[in-house]
C-alpha cells in the first residue's frame, strides 16, 4: 500500500515543466475574483498566469472558465500565494484527502470489516494506481478532492461527527455541485428527525453563503455579469471541436461520460440530444427514488447492504445527466464496498460479475489505443461507435445494472433491511 501511494505521488506531483492544467484555470479565475478582474475572460486569465511567471499550457479548448464564484470562494486563500506554491498546496490537499479517504473506507469502515485484510489492502493498492485518480491529481481538477470528501460523508455514521460531515458536504457542494448535491438523498435516507433539522440548517448556511458570494461578485463591474459570462463560455465550450461538443468523434470524446455524448455520435443537434438525455435521466432518477423510498423508508445503518447498494447506484447515476470528464469516474469507487460484500458473503455473487467487468473496463483506457476497421458495414460502424464512446457506454450500462439490482432487491424483500 505504501509503495502504491509513493508511486501515485511520484507520477502526479507538480513539476515546473508540466503545470496542472485545470488548476491553472481555477487559480487564475480565483485570483481575478479576489483582485477584481474578469475571471471568465481568457485573455485576462492568460495575463494573470504570465504575471505569475506561468506560461499557460496548451489551448483553452478543454478548460474553459465555467466555475461559479462559489467554487472560487473556497480557493480564495490560495490566490494570494504564488502560483507554484498554490499548486503544491492544492496537490498536497487532494493527495492527502484521497489517500486518507480510501484507507479509511477499506481499513476502518465497519461495513467492510468482514473482508480479509489482504483483499482490502490489494484494493487500496489498485486504487492508488487508478489512472483516472492519477490524472485528476496531475491536472489539479477538484473532482478527486470532492470524491474523497463524499466517501467520508456517505459512509461515516459516528454521531459525534455529524456536524463535521455536514460542513464537508457543504464544501463539496461549493466545489463541484453537479457531483455532490445528489448525495443529499443518502443523508436523508439514513437520518432521524434530529438529523433532518441539521441538514436543513446546513442547506440554509449553504444558501446564505452562496447569496453572500453572489452579492460580493455583483458589487464589482468585472464580475457583475458572471452568470452571463458563464453561459457564454458554456456556449463556446459546446461549439464544434470544443471539449463539450457532443458530436465530437475524435479520441477526446472517449473521455466524456454523460448520456448526451452517446446520443451526440448519431444526432448532431445539441439541443435535441440534451433534451433526450435529460428526459432519460429523469426517468432513471424517478425509478431510483421510488426504489429508495420503498427499500429505505426507515433510517438505515451505513453498514447495511441495502444502503451500500444505494450508494453505489447513486454514484453511478450522477455521472449520466450532465457534463463529466473521464476522471470523474473515480466516483465509482462507491461501488466497490457492495461488490466486496457480495463476493465475501457468497450471497448472489453472480450479480456482481457484470458490474465488476464494467468497473474493470472503466479502470483504464483499454480501448483508447486500439484501432478498429472503419468500414461502411454495420459491424464496422458498430465497432467505430464503441471505440469512440466505450467509456460513456460502460458508465451507462453500469448505472442501469446497479439500478436494476437495487430495484429487484426491493421487490424481492419489500420493507426489509440487509444488515
Amino acid at each position: 500500500m505504501l509503495f502504491s501511494m509513493a508511486l501515485l505521488l511520484w507520477r502526479t506531483h507538480p513539476v515546473p515543466t508540466q503545470a496542472p492544467r485545470d488548476f491553472e484555470t481555477l487559480y487564475a479565475s480565483t485570483y481575478c475574483l479576489t483582485h477584481h478582474c474578469n475571471p471568465y475572460n481568457i485573455q485576462v486569465l492568460n495575463d494573470v498566469l504570465l504575471a505569475q511567471h506561468q506560461v499557460p499550457t496548451g489551448a483553452w479548448t478543454d478548460t474553459m472558465p465555467i466555475y461559479p464564484p462559489t467554487s472560487m470562494m473556497l480557493l480564495a486563500p490560495l490566490s494570494y500565494l504564488p502560483f507554484d506554491v498554490a499548486a503544491a498546496v492544492w496537490f498536497a490537499l487532494a493527495f492527502a484527502a484521497y489517500c486518507l479517504a480510501v484507507c479509511w473506507l477499506f481499513l476502518i469502515y465497519p461495513g467492510l470489516q468482514s473482508i480479509p485484510i489482504p483483499v482490502r489492502a490489494a484494493v487500496i493498492a489498485l486504487l492508488m494506481l487508478f489512472p483516472k485518480a492519477a490524472w485528476a491529481l496531475s491536472v489539479g481538477n477538484p473532482s478527486l478532492l470532492v470524491i474523497s470528501l463524499l466517501i467520508f460523508i456517505t459512509f461515516d455514521e459516528n454521531p459525534s461527527r455529524q456536524n463535521l460531515r455536514l460542513a464537508l458536504f457543504c464544501a463539496a457542494c461549493l466545489l463541484k455541485p453537479q457531483l455532490s448535491l445528489p448525495f443529499i438523498l443518502l443523508l436523508y435516507l439514513r437520518g432521524d428527525r434530529s438529523s433532518f433539522k441539521r441538514i436543513f440548517v446546513a442547506f440554509a448556511v449553504l444558501a446564505a453563503t452562496c447569496a453572500v458570494v453572489f452579492f460580493y461578485a455583483s458589487r464589482y463591474p468585472e464580475t457583475a455579469d458572471w452568470a452571463t459570462d458563464i453561459a457564454e463560455n458554456l456556449r463556446q465550450a459546446t461549439a464544434p471541436g470544443m471539449s463539450m461538443d457532443p458530436s465530437l468523434r475524435m479520441n477526446g470524446s472517449n473521455s466524456l461520460l454523460n448520456v448526451q455524448y452517446i446520443l451526440g455520435y448519431w444526432i448532431s443537434r445539441s439541443a435535441l440530444t440534451q433534451a433526450i438525455s435529460l428526459s432519460f435521466n429523469a426517468f432513471l432518477g424517478i425509478i431510483f427514488l421510488w426504489a429508495a423510498w420503498k427499500n429505505l423508508r426507515r433510517p438505515m445503518s451505513t453498514s447495511s447492504e441495502s444502503y451500500i447498494l444505494a450508494a453505489a447506484t447513486l454514484a453511478s447515476l450522477v455521472l449520466l445527466p450532465v457534463y463529466h470528464r473521464f476522471y470523474d469516474a473515480a466516483i465509482l469507487i462507491f461501488a466497490l464496498p457492495w461488490i466486496l460484500r457480495c463476493v465475501s458473503r457468497g450471497s448472489h455473487a453472480r450479480r456482481v460479475i457484470l458490474p465488476l467487468l464494467l468497473l474493470a473496463v472503466l479502470y483504464k483506457d483499454w480501448l483508447r489505443t486500439v484501432t478498429f476497421p472503419m468500414t461502411g458495414s454495420f459491424l464496422g460502424q458498430t465497432l467505430t461507435f464503441i471505440h469512440f464512446r466505450y467509456e460513456s457506454l460502460s458508465a451507462l450500462l453500469l448505472a442501469c445494472t446497479l439500478l436494476a439490482i437495487f430495484l429487484l432487491q426491493e421487490r424481492a424483500r419489500p420493507g426489509s433491511e440487509a444488515r
